[in-house]
């Protein structure tokens, strides 16, 4: 048997930009996100296209209408989003528009209306 110091190994996965959405107990979905994403402390726009699988979110700017991300990196979003999409994390990039984006994974199963 040998052994392999972990010492040097990188968790590459640790470091890169993420949200995660769960279910909560109070009825709701709770959406986290993480710090490096600079959504923290802010208004977040976040919108899912169901053809593709992606999901994207921003800053909301001025007078645009989005969930209150909190310095801990918490938001609250509507159970119809747990319900689409189920629980998931997803890793985001930012692009040049301003948006983060990630893709769901495939087993992901919308309700088409």
């Amino acid at each position: 048997m040998a052994f392999e110091s972990m010492n040097n190994v990188k968790n590459m996965g640790f470091h890169r930009p993420f949200i995660r959405c769960t279910d909560n107990r109070a009825g709701g979905s709770t959406i986290y996100v993480s710090a490096r994403t600079e959504l923290r402390g802010k208004r977040v726009l976040i919108e899912i296209d169901r053809e593709t699988n992606l999901v994207r979110l921003r800053a909301a700017a001025g007078s645009e209408r989005g969930a209150q991300c909190l310095k801990q990196g918490v938001m609250s979003a509507s159970k119809a989003l747990v319900l689409a999409c189920g629980t998931f994390r997803v890793y985001v990039e930012k692009r040049e528009d301003g948006w983060w984006y990630g893709r769901l994974p495939k087993d992901m199963a919308f309700s088409k209306k």
